[in-house]
């Protein structure tokens, strides 16, 4: 076995910033491969459910003519050349053989019950789901060894024996790796001077989580009531605190008067976002936002009808839940004049969930945002939101009481002096225009976050 350690570091972006960034790396010498596209094959222990922890992975290279689910799962059964690896959490990657090659087929990937299995000594391993990139790979002189890794596009797709269903994009990616840690800080500050790219720990799990959360808990269990959550404002945590601040609340209510919390996902137990928000101007008793996943894809979402219920805000809210999927590839000036929309402002929102389950079956998750605007106005709030249920149906009176109860137990912990309840939406906060918004075909942009350029 062969362990890899150097300086890598890697960061998230919006596709509509990715010019921006390529055009930084003008002078760079590119690095042009035959193979221009990386297809890692995640595999998992037959017959046991969803693990991520120590991800088993197939590396290979590729030329696809396009990167549809036919085409992807009709590159796995010719069979893939590429390299086995194991990487944990801390980034560590391990290629098993001493990183040689090994070609994929015959006996190594084989057929059986309708899956693709991987035999490795005693164990059994099945294909579970594979990502593609189509990525360049440029050199910089600012150090020994210093490379710049663009991912143009990360498609995600799982697989049901030789089919590939397709997951969504999870959009562009920058990763800088180095000989030494001041030669990536030196490459980031000329890449990204403006603090644009985010760090997001897990981020890359986002696609295939919510997918598994959709298996877990069925859509209409929610959908028959209204939106129904209680807000809390906090202190400022930064978005790569978020994670850790979401994972220390969750622990705070299991010692709570409910008993044990079963968490709904693998680890790291959550789903981290990124997306951005495209404020509306409210008409006829709506709150109108255009939302962007960071791949550029765009759906509407409409609130109306807010009321209380004890701390518990509910709201009637019309969303898709499929944007990654679907979701309309045009600019959102575009996008908001096709429905008689007038955009008022732009914000960014940073975004870490952790769905659970309660013993008696119902689902909450509970989530911290980061947003920001195009005018440095920033919130942070903690959100307690339910999700659906495990067993049968709630009426909306009996979810406001259960929600009200974790609420109180979450004040009630170490933490609850930091959270303030709030009945605050981010309508209220980043919907009003400004005087001198608007000036571009496109609208404005989030402000650069001041520290992004600091954080390790």
């Amino acid at each position: 076995m062969t362990t890899l350690r150097r300086v890598e570091w890697r960061g998230d972006l919006f596709a509509s910033e990715l010019p921006g960034l390529l055009r930084r790396l003008g002078g760079a010498r590119v690095r042009a491969y035959d193979l221009p596209h990386t297809l890692t094959l995640f595999l998992q222990h037959a017959g046991r459910p969803l693990e991520v922890e120590h991800a088993l992975r197939i590396r290979a290279y590729g030329r696809l003519d396009d990167f549809s689910a036919e085409s992807v799962a009709a590159a796995i059964e010719r069979g893939l050349a590429g390299k086995l690896q194991i990487k944990d959490a801390c980034g560590a990657v391990t290629e098993l053989g001493g990183g040689r090659v090994a070609v994929l087929r015959g006996a190594l990937l084989g057929r059986a019950d309708g899956l693709w299995r991987v035999r490795l000594g005693s164990g059994e391993y099945v294909a579970a789901s594979v990502r593609v990139a189509r990525r360049t790979h440029h050199e910089l002189d600012l150090g020994r060894g210093v490379r710049v890794t663009v991912d143009h596009e990360r498609r995600l797709f799982r697989l049901h024996g030789q089919a590939a269903r397709f997951l969504g994009d999870l959009g562009p990616r920058v990763e800088i790796k180095a000989a030494r840690p001041e030669d990536a800080q030196r490459t980031r500050e000329l890449l990204d001077p403006d603090g644009r790219l985010r760090r997001l720990p897990y981020r890359s799990l986002e696609l295939l989580f919510q997918d598994e959360l959709r298996g877990r808990i069925a859509a209409e269990t929610h959908l028959a009531l209204p939106e129904i959550e209680v807000k809390f404002d906090v202190p400022p945590w930064g978005p790569e605190a978020a994670s850790g601040r979401v994972r220390a609340l969750v622990q705070q209510l299991a010692g709570g008067p409910f008993g044990p919390l079963a968490p709904l996902l693998p680890f790291p137990h959550q789903v981290v976002r990124l997306r951005r928000y495209h404020m509306c101007a409210p008409a006829e008793g709506e709150r109108r936002v255009i939302v962007e996943t960071a791949a550029g894809r765009l759906s509407p979402k409409v609130k109306r009808q807010p009321r209380l219920s004890g701390p518990a805000l509910l709201r009637a809210t019309s969303a898709s839940h499929t944007t990654d999927l679907d979701g309309a590839c045009v600019s959102p000036l575009e996008f908001a004049a096709a429905r008689g929309w007038s955009l008022s402002n732009v914000m960014d929102k940073l975004q870490a969930k952790w769905p659970f389950v309660l013993p008696g079956g119902r689902a909450y998750q509970l989530g911290v945002d980061d947003c920001q605007d195009a005018h440095g106005r920033r919130l942070f709030q903690v959100e307690l939101e339910y999700i659906g249920t495990q067993g049968p149906l709630a009426g909306t009176d009996e979810v406001c009481d259960e929600i009200a109860a974790l609420a109180t137990a979450l004040r009630a912990g170490p933490q609850g002096a930091r959270l303030v309840p709030s009945t605050r939406s981010k309508s209220d906060v980043f919907e009003a225009r400004a005087a001198s918004q608007l000036s571009g075909t496109e609208g404005p942009r989030p402000t650069p976050r001041a520290s992004a350029a600091r954080r390790a």
